[in-house]
């Protein structure tokens, strides 16, 4: 969010306060010498102390704006299921560190889920005019994180498809731009990187049953294979391989948001604009959970890049 909503003000109060003391200094000593030491020093605190106070309240609007439109998704199928709670619980105890604001944020997302009075549409809701100022690194992964509720069921409903698309309408995301967010998610959902805990435990012992089953019918097949079994799965894994070449290489051309048949030109300028709006800076006054979002976006933006390049031949 911008930050002069909050700074300028706070800046100017700041001095207004050492204006107050000085005169009161004045009045009582009659000495006036110290005044443009003691006038520097000021400003140069109150710079400090304004800019780290607005970076806090936009911290702490960005969250605000977190939890609202976390709960409009997850009542948007009008169906409160609880793998979504549990991905909504996930989200607040990343952004959240101690228990004491866990229960706090979580507390808050219950006022917005239940109360039906709070409305996206009404144009005067102050959290969603504070959305609307946010940097577009900052937009991106509100959406991603919407869309790890919409997908916690594994079925993104229609409503919740409508309420998402109103909201990045509201927040000035083209279609285009959407659907490079989107991709990205999907690559960062597929490696569960929005799993809850027990999501987490879950699908590792899920990976570990199945390797062990793989490892058993392994050993029991290994003296039975022949030399045609040998060649067709070489055959098969080849043609696996190219398939999943070819996905990748798709993932990677959706981030970046443009068609497989555009020009090196094109790419290499649709790759520039996305670093230079998902650059970890632009995430810096939202806090450490934000800046983690946007370090891992950006990741998964130069993974594609690098796939891309190597599709291309590009240096």
């Amino acid at each position: 969010m911008k930050k002069n909503a909050v700074l300028i003000p706070t800046f100017i109060f700041f001095l207004t306060f050492i204006f107050i003391c000085c005169l009161i200094v004045v009045k009582i000593t009659g000495d006036t010498d110290f005044i443009p030491v003691f006038g520097g020093i000021s400003l140069i605190l109150g710079c400090v102390f304004s800019y780290k106070y607005a970076e806090k309240e936009q911290e702490r609007d960005y969250r605000q704006c977190l939890l609202l439109l976390l709960a409009e998704v997850m009542k948007a199928d009008k169906k409160n299921m609880v793998c979504e709670l549990e991905r909504v619980k996930s989200t607040i105890y990343r952004y959240y560190k101690t228990k004491e604001e866990q229960d706090a944020a979580l507390k808050e997302f219950q006022f917005f889920l239940i109360d039906f009075s709070y409305k996206l549409e009404n144009k005067g809701y102050e959290y969603f005019q504070n959305i609307q100022k946010l940097t577009f690194a900052a937009k991106s992964e509100i959406i991603m994180e919407l869309l790890a509720v919409a997908y916690a069921d594994d079925n993104f409903h229609t409503n919740e498809k409508f309420k998402i698309g109103y909201i990045i309408s509201r927040l000035g995301i083209t279609p285009q731009e959407y659907n490079s967010i989107k991709a990205i998610f999907i690559k960062k959902h597929k490696e569960g990187y929005y799993n809850s805990n027990a999501e987490q435990k879950s699908n590792q012992s899920k990976r570990n049953e199945n390797s062990d089953y793989k490892s058993h019918n392994n050993n029991q097949e290994s003296n039975s294979h022949n030399e045609y079994d040998n060649y067709k799965y070489s055959n098969e894994s080849r043609t696996q391989d190219s398939s999943n070449t070819s996905t990748k290489e798709k993932e990677a051309y959706d981030i970046i948001g443009v068609e497989s048949n555009a020009s090196d030109s094109e790419v290499k300028k649709a790759y520039r604009a996305l670093a230079i709006k998902y650059h970890p800076d632009n995430a810096a006054s939202l806090g450490d959970e934000a800046i983690r979002q946007a370090t891992e976006t950006m990741k998964q933006i130069n993974m594609a890049w690098e796939t891309v390049k190597m599709a291309r031949g590009i240096r």
